[in-house]
């Protein structure tokens, strides 16, 4: 089985590299479904081996290529598996999309090259188990998504936009390997297997500065990598690009910087300094994204806020020491936003199509506090009769308390209008369902993946002083999106709404920085 799962990957690779040396300019629309499907084949035989190996064998590497412990391997785990499988479904189906939507365009061909030269890099980099081919492979990854962003060099926002990302993409490169040479050289090995699960390779890294400093330069490279506030304005300027590679890149190359958190998670034990900037970059950043999302009159532009906030989202849940719950989140959003970006050219149709009654807010004080009542009766409910059965980590309610924040804002736009009272009830419904599937869903995927990443850390000091901060943050922002909503206050709510509207005008002072330093 192991034999077969390395053949099946090296076919995938090479169909992958084959796709890019067709140099012809004809475009064969019936050809490059079926050679999709022989893809699409070929990935799932990668899939099902991996899958079947796992099972039989749990979490182990198989080397291919080694010298000095540095070299070529493949990391089996759930992590790999499952981020491989995201992988190949979304690339299938984003690149079965673009088929129709690039026919006729003179750059459909080189697009095609630089897709699967993209996706078979990022497919090698989530099953890598070494550290010397996952830096290759990382800095091949954001070479490649460099060449599809200039792909329309005419384009002179996309190209601006381009160069921003990467001075960005080069610095999160200089602070990874050097974190990778760090390892290296502590602990005389590039297996990731043999640094993660070996207790002399963690002891040598953990309780030290040095080792602290390794894990602070593999957040900082997260940070950069998923465009966290303030170093996401790069990713506005790439919209004017074609929608498929909108979503190959909102769906999985963004995912990089937490999948690398949560892969190198067992070397955050104990490292507060690490967690916390995690925590509080992340929760600037999904603050940010879901307060300017909803200011956004372009569903495009909306949808990269709404990255921003998930990206933000899930690094902050690494930074409580949720990885499990951050992985889940990760390829769910995946998912969510490839079908939201191949789909948003119709929304607009399909919003004039069909008749939606919009309701006005009233403002009435007492149904936004019945509202409050209710989303923490659900919270306080549900915590009591899991914590018969399961312990609930503290950092877990944390999150739980921020979802508590959104069912509040969910329960206030239901209830303070002039909705029915049907509507209201399965508002309701719906919220209680919402809180009940994510304590479900992360302890069933902390349980699945307990052996792989780090498990429920009890938070330090330094992180239990940010977390009232961070929950603040949370609820001043809420509050503010509901005030704004409410018809009295529209005057106050108009200016704030446009600063958000302009992404607090960060883009504008990188163009000023450039156009200085020119």
């Amino acid at each position: 089985m192991t034999t077969l799962l390395t053949i099946s990957v090296l076919l995938n690779s090479l169909y992958f590299f084959l796709k890019t040396l067709k140099r012809s300019d004809s475009i064969d629309i019936q050809r490059l479904r079926t050679e999709n499907n022989i893809g699409g084949v070929i990935g799932l035989l990668s899939i099902m081996s991996g899958l079947t190996l796992f099972i039989n064998q749990g979490s182990h590497s198989i080397n291919i290529i080694q010298y000095y412990s540095l070299g070529i391997s493949l990391r089996i785990d759930s992590v790999s598996l499952i981020m491989f499988t995201m992988v190949s479904l979304i690339a299938y189906f984003v690149f079965r999309f673009s088929v129709n939507y690039l026919s006729g365009d003179h750059k459909h061909q080189k697009f095609n090259r630089l897709f699967h030269l993209t996706v078979g890099t990022v497919q090698l980099l989530v099953i890598s188990g070494n550290l010397l081919s996952f830096f290759i492979l990382w800095a091949l990854t954001s070479i490649f998504l460099q060449q599809l962003l200039q792909l329309y060099p005419e384009r002179k926002k996309a190209t601006r936009a381009a160069r921003t990302k990467f001075v960005i993409a080069r610095m999160a490169d200089l602070t990874l390997i050097s974190a990778f040479a760090i390892i290296y050289l502590i602990t005389g090995t590039g297996e990731i297997q043999d640094i993660l699960f070996n207790e002399s390779s963690i002891e040598k890294l953990q309780n030290t500065l040095i080792g602290e400093l390794v894990v602070v330069l593999i957040s900082l490279t997260a940070i950069l990598k998923s465009v966290q506030f303030p170093f996401h304005t790069w990713i506005f300027g790439v919209l004017e690009l074609p929608t498929p590679l909108s979503a190959l890149l909102h769906a999985g190359l963004l995912n990089a910087g937490p999948f690398l958190v949560i892969r190198f998670s067992l070397l955050y034990s104990g490292v507060e300094s690490a967690s916390a900037i995690l925590l509080i970059s992340g929760a600037i950043s999904a603050i940010f994204g879901s307060t300017a999302f909803i200011t956004q009159p372009s569903i495009k532009t909306g949808l990269v806020f709404s990255s921003i906030g998930h990206m933000g989202f899930s690094l902050m849940l690494c930074g409580l020491g949720l990885y499990a719950a951050a992985f889940l989140h990760l390829v769910s959003h995946s998912f969510y936003k490839a079908y939201q970006f191949l789909s948003s050219g119709s929304i607009v149709s399909e919003n004039k199509s069909t008749n939606h009654q919009l309701y006005e807010r009233s403002g009435n004080f007492i149904k936004i506090l019945i509202s409050l009542i209710l989303a923490v009766t659900i919270f306080l409910g549900l915590n009591t009769i899991l914590n018969q059965y399961v312990e609930i980590p503290i950092a877990l309610s944390v999150v739980g308390i921020i979802m508590v924040i959104g069912i509040f804002s969910m329960l206030v736009y239901s209830f303070d209008t002039t909705n029915t009272m049907k509507t209201s009830l399965i508002t309701l419904i719906l919220a209680v369902s919402i809180m009940a599937l994510f304590y479900m869903l992360e302890l069933s995927s902390n349980s699945i993946m307990q052996f792989d990443v780090l498990n429920h850390e009890a938070l330090g000091f330094t992180r239990m002083l940010i977390i009232p901060f961070v929950i603040t943050l949370f609820l001043l922002a809420a509050f503010l999106q509901i005030l704004a909503l409410i018809p009295s206050n529209k005057h106050i709510a108009r200016s704030v709404r446009i600063h958000f509207r302009n992404g607090l005008y960060i883009d504008s002072i990188y163009r000023r920085l450039q156009q200085n330093r020119k």
